[in-house]
């Protein structure tokens, strides 16, 4: 306990110490606040997407299941639960009926077990090429191949939706390339050291993770058909594609450029073939029990390339403000490290 002497006589140890403690305690709380204000909490800094139909998730840690998984696990324990419950009371009946009967019990003659009738159905099939100037062949990777039907009673299914996992790593989406039903969620985790910042503004499928961290994930839901251009707010070469589409209706091109899609119920489709260098659509048959072959080119010649846009709508190259949503100009910390 200091006394009125030394506590108040600026040449005593004791008076400058204190200082000293006082003086380190404020600037810990100014720089605790001013961090709080120019990096807030772990994706807290999403803008806001009111035309969007895409559902997104809490951030968790990588291990964490998410809520949907975390339903699919209850849900798949309690059908489990029935299954055994009824099975011990048919058990329990045939014991009680075996010990209170005095005639022999008869022999239950086995159900006949029929094949169930496969749908009729159809596929399709072909080969993609990308032409660049002067007729040059390009290389096919990143063809996504979409079938959209005339008649949507077509692609009536009762699936449950996926969880895909998306990978960030040495500032790279992997995969690269994804085609997902209406409804499944794409979980995208953090593998890299640094921080990154999903986003997308695709039309009513646009959506905003936020910022985070190492060893985070966040995922989110489409309910739209159509392809999502998926980017980072912070890493302007991170892009990934992603096809949303109805129910084994989409694909993606191997490198040469083939490509597949079987069970696809028969009718008049739209096919769509989307790159990133151009796209084009053509109507398609499918018939029963056949395969639709399809052999097209992509005339690309006229591409040119578009820088996107941040998820401000502003460029890369802009002031720090528009492009990690922090703070002021003032600050030249690098966001992906802070």
């Amino acid at each position: 306990m200091l006394t009125l002497a030394e506590k108040y006589n600026p040449n005593s140890m004791a008076w400058i110490t204190q200082c000293v403690k006082t003086t380190a305690v404020a600037v810990l709380c100014w720089g605790m606040a001013g961090c709080e204000a120019l990096y807030p909490l772990p994706g807290t800094d999403r803008v806001a997407t009111p035309e969007s139909s895409a559902v997104v998730g809490p951030l968790l840690e990588e291990t964490e299941p998410s809520t949907a998984e975390k339903i699919e696990q209850a849900t798949a324990t309690e059908k489990k639960d029935k299954t055994t419950a009824k099975k011990t009371t048919a058990a329990e009946k045939n014991t009680n009926r075996t010990a209170t009967s005095h005639r022999p019990v008869r022999p239950v003659k086995p159900a006949v077990r029929t094949r169930p009738v496969a749908p009729v159905s159809g596929g399709i099939a072909g080969k993609i090429t990308i032409l660049g100037k002067d007729n040059s062949r390009l290389p096919a990777t990143g063809i996504i191949v979409r079938l959209t039907p005339t008649d949507r009673s077509n692609t009536d299914h009762n699936s449950k939706p996926q969880t895909h996992a998306v990978e960030m790593k040495n500032k790279t989406y992997m995969p690269g390339y994804l085609t997902v039903n209406k409804g499944d969620r794409l979980s995208f985790i953090n593998d890299d050291n640094i921080r990154h910042n999903v986003f997308s503004s695709t039309g009513k499928n646009a959506f905003d993770l936020g910022t985070y961290g190492s060893g985070l994930k966040r995922d989110v839901a489409f309910n739209e058909e159509g392809i999502v251009k998926v980017y980072c707010n912070i890493h302007p070469g991170m892009a990934m594609f992603v096809a949303v589409g109805s129910e084994g209706l989409s694909t993606t091109t191997e490198a040469d450029g083939t490509f597949s899609l079987k069970s696809v119920p028969p009718g008049n489709y739209t096919l769509h073939i989307w790159h990133i260098r151009g796209e084009k659509t053509t109507s398609v048959t499918i018939a029963r029990n056949a395969t639709t072959r399809i052999d097209t080119k992509l005339d690309t010649a006229d591409h040119k390339p578009v820088k996107h846009k941040n998820k401000f709508g502003k460029s890369y190259d802009s002031p720090r403000k528009y492009r990690s949503g922090y703070g002021n100009d003032a600050y030249s910390i690098d966001d992906e490290y802070f």
